[in-house]
């Protein structure tokens, strides 16, 4: 018997000093008659946990479909948080139970808000009571609002009673959250300044619509502000437009039910914002009189690292969907803004001395915040989407580009940048692939590993795997292809050169 099924025999001997009927049926879990992996003897953990708080509801987590055939480590954690509810409010627990994208299966993003409304009971349990129990959220679960909605909520009450209290205290909170104050509350946790949250709280304007998008059906938009909004603003429409042809580039649904911008007005106070997009909604400035860059944040509901990607590539792909936006709306023409991007590219490598995305990427960029130079990690990843279209043709890139949406590579294990490339590839038409990998190699840096693994390669390219020196120790090294990566460790005594 190895460790992890010892752990399991262990939990499961707990399960039956609480109720020998409970430990059988957990005992006849198809899992169990194999080897048992972390996940699975800390399923059975959590379970025991569950039994110890209220038999019953270990009783209705058994049936569950998604725990009775095998265990995730998203669904594992779930049992965790509902063990936490339990502990808060067994009534609630009972509740979160029987919802019904928790009986369906459990998602990462399912997991995720169960998490969330765990917290928010730990902080306060009204208030999770309160959410659960919202009559226009009972009926539209499958909406990303209400997940929304909870972790703004989870991330408000983290910063403390006083942030979660003035939001509670509010008289259109207190009578009962609509769709559109939910959407407000979504827009608030990322908010530092307390005098903007103050503001917002007090005094907000809003404009929403529905559109019914081609292949996504109804989608929800949301624009709030923190001022009135003027005369004939065009916010809605710009969003509505972008999602729209983002469908007939890409292929692939419009990824969320509600999409949500968050304009912050600097004209009468000054404000401390960090505009962007935040997996739920879009935060802008407006200057002058102006909001920038509204197709690229609702791009980034497409490409949002790091689930979609490294930020060349989000980045890229969110600049590059502008770019059709603005050819589009006659604003700037696609061969004017290709040329300009192509010389901003140019300029990383002749002044910045970066030689392609590879070297932006591991040598002077790190994962999120940029470094320098400025800019480089938008200009060559959309340069590189531009290039390959002008190769390869707006469809092949397009398609590639869906497929790598839906692949979803912040979930995958493996090289991520291997899989970019992959996918790529396979949009390619076989007469270009060559030509293409030669593109990659050029503005990319690197090939797949499988294409590399057959080149001489004296050093790792990893730090992880770095050749160990010795102080003064002279080692023989080359550079042995163009996208070659040669890394060295060694020990040094402080104090000393």
């Amino acid at each position: 018997m190895n460790e992890e099924e010892l752990h399991a025999f262990r939990f499961l001997n707990k399960i039956a000093e609480t109720d020998i009927e409970l430990a059988n049926t957990t005992a006849s879990f198809p899992w169990l008659t194999d080897n048992v992996t972390e996940d699975e003897w800390e399923a059975i953990w959590g379970l025991s946990l569950i039994a110890s708080e209220n038999l019953d509801l270990a009783r209705t987590a058994t049936t569950l479909s998604w725990l009775v055939d095998g265990v995730t480590s998203v669904e594992k954690s779930t049992l965790s948080a509902l063990n936490k509810i339990a502990s808060e409010d067994l009534d609630l627990a009972r509740t979160a139970i029987n919802l019904p994208w928790v009986i369906d299966g459990i998602t990462d993003e399912d997991g995720s808000t169960f998490w969330s409304l765990a917290l928010v009971a730990s902080t306060d349990i009204q208030l999770a009571n309160t959410v659960l129990t919202l009559p226009w959220m009972d009926r539209q679960w499958e909406r990303d609002l209400n997940r929304y909605l909870l972790h703004s909520l989870d991330s408000i009450a983290a910063r403390g009673a006083d942030a979660l209290s003035e939001l509670t205290a509010q008289p259109w909170f207190a009578d009962g959250l609509n769709e559109e104050e939910a959407a407000l509350v979504a827009t608030l946790h990322p908010i530092d300044d307390v005098a903007l949250y103050r503001n917002l709280l007090e005094a907000h304007h809003t404009q929403s619509g529905t559109v019914s998008l081609p292949l996504a059906g109804e989608v929800n938009i949301w624009v709030f502000q923190n001022t009135p909004f003027p005369q004939n603003d065009n916010l809605l429409t710009v969003i509505e437009d972008t999602a729209r042809m983002s469908e007939g580039l890409l292929g692939v649904p419009f990824p969320t039910t509600d999409i949500i911008l968050l304009v912050v007005d600097s004209s009468e106070t000054w404000y401390s914002v960090y505009p962007g997009h935040y997996g739920s909604h879009m935060q802008l400035t407006r200057d002058s009189g102006m909001v920038f860059y509204v197709p690229h944040e609702t791009a980034h509901y497409y490409f949002f690292n790091p689930e979609t990607g490294p930020r060349w590539l989000t980045e890229g792909a969110a600049e590059f969907i502008e770019t059709y936006f603005n050819d589009r709306m006659g604003i700037q023409g696609l061969a004017s803004k290709r040329a300009n991007v192509s010389f901003e590219a140019q300029s990383c490598v002749n002044i910045g001395g970066v030689e392609n995305i590879r070297h932006l990427y591991h040598v002077l960029e790190s994962d999120w915040v940029p470094s320098r130079p400025a800019g480089c990690i938008y200009q060559m990843g959309e340069n590189f989407l531009h290039r390959a279209t002008q190769l390869a043709g707006e469809d092949s890139v397009m398609s590639a580009l869906g497929d790598l949406h839906v692949s979803e590579l912040g979930k995958e294990r493996g090289s991520v940048e291997d899989r970019i490339y992959e996918v790529f590839l396979n949009h390619i038409p076989p007469e270009l692939k060559e030509d293409f990998r030669q593109l990659y190699r050029e503005l990319h840096g690197g090939a797949a590993a499988f294409e590399e693994s057959d080149l001489s390669d004296d050093h790792d390219d990893e730090a992880k795997d770095a050749t160990e020196i010795e102080v003064r120790e002279m080692v023989p090294g080359s550079l042995d292809y163009m996208w070659d990566f040669d890394f060295f460790r060694f020990s040094a005594q402080a104090g000393q050169k």
